[in-house]
């Protein structure tokens, strides 16, 4: 597996659902989920995050949280069909 970097990454929530963990974050402005299996190291930075009350109601929503698993590939899914 290839080792990627992303940096000023906004954390936003942790979520644990069907017998894993999942960070909640945005990069740039797009929502992103990681799962934490898949996570080897982070680096601590003296950047500081708002939270933002429209994106915690999101992520604390059932629907949102039961799709976890198939995050990416619907957000594939969508960004295909824009193009």
């Amino acid at each position: 597996m290839t080792e990627r970097w992303y940096p000023s990454l906004e954390p936003c929530r942790l979520i644990y659902y069907s017998g894993s963990w999942y960070l909640i974050a945005l990069q740039k402005g797009k929502l992103q989920v990681f799962p934490l299996a898949d996570i080897k190291s982070v680096s601590l930075t003296s950047e500081r995050f708002e939270r933002r009350g429209h994106i915690h109601s999101l992520v604390a929503e059932e629907r949102f949280i039961s799709a976890l698993p198939h995050f990416h590939f619907i957000s594939n899914v969508i960004h295909n069909f824009r193009e």
